[in-house]
């Protein structure tokens, strides 16, 4: 996260309701401590695997396991708080740029349409949750957390993401519980427009994917359409790429599940990791521009 990107988000926190005093005459926390408690936060968001440990984490950033864990629960509020004002859907000038952009990609106007791109992703969890295991066991052999993600190709900024379904639960079915997009599609695409998917969501009026294997085996033309629409779907394998590497915890969930109460802990965190992720995104057009 470059310092410009840090600044912003201390700055629209301080106003967030979690960074409040309760017991100042002002009720405002200061700017220096908004970005010390930032700081530790996005330090343990930012660790996995070895050293990603509540302790490892107090004994570098030089507070106490309380400490640790006080800071990162207050940030997750604060950056819940900013869900909706940093999550917006596309822009008419999002839209006409990532329509161009899958057009010049693939050498079809008509794939212009399809400006939009969703996928899931597995978050692993760290240890065997007490609750619900066998719902959380993944088909890749591992618990995790699925999430979907719906992203603009030519940016890699996410649009939309649903949060907090079991690893179990089919990419499609995790998409269709809480995705906006799907319950009124109308009101996010106009007519004729459409989301590029994998197989394994299906067909439908606002979704295209590849042909199946067979299929395309058959057919030149069928695998030449799916080696395109790849071409247009990897996006969202690097968008995921570019969270995780961020926010390292994704790529292993550290805290323990032994309640429901953790499960939506869980889920809060991830995606308070997103919200953060969302709003940094915007200060790396250089660095992103490298692979657009």
């Amino acid at each position: 996260m470059s310092p410009e990107a840090f600044n912003n988000l201390a700055i629209r926190l301080q106003q967030t309701e979690a960074f409040q005093w309760n017991y100042s005459s002002s009720g405002v926390m200061s700017l220096n401590r908004v970005q010390e408690i930032l700081s530790v936060a996005l330090y343990r968001l930012g660790r996995s695997g070895n050293g990603g440990g509540e302790r490892d984490a107090a004994l570098q950033c030089g507070c106490g396991v309380g400490s640790i864990v006080g800071y990162t629960n207050r940030t997750v509020a604060g950056l819940l708080e900013l869900n909706n004002d940093v999550m917006q859907f596309a822009s008419e000038g999002e839209r006409q740029h990532a329509a161009a952009w899958v057009c010049n990609t693939t050498g079809v106007e008509e794939w212009g349409k399809g400006w939009l791109v969703v996928d899931g992703t597995h978050i692993p969890l760290a240890w065997k949750p007490g609750v619900l295991s066998r719902e959380h066991f993944c088909y890749k052999g591992f618990h995790s957390i699925n999430v979907a993600l719906v992203i603009l190709p030519h940016s890699l900024r996410i649009v939309e993401s649903v949060v907090g379904q079991p690893g179990s639960v089919q990419d499609s079915k995790v998409w269709a519980s809480g995705s906006n997009i799907l319950k009124k599609p109308r009101l996010y695409l106009d007519k004729g427009e459409f989301i590029w998917v994998d197989g394994g969501y299906g067909h439908s009026a606002i979704t295209v994917g590849p042909f199946s294997h067979i299929a395309a085996d058959k057919s030149r033309d069928l695998r030449h359409f799916n080696y395109m629409l790849s071409q247009v779907r990897v996006r969202v394998e690097h968008a995921i790429a570019y969270l995780k590497n961020r926010f390292r915890c994704l790529t292993g969930y550290r805290g323990n599940i032994y309640r429901v109460k953790d499960r939506i802990t869980a889920a809060e965190t991830i995606q308070a990791c997103i919200v953060a992720h969302t709003l940094a995104s915007r200060y790396d057009r250089p660095a992103v521009a490298l692979f657009l």
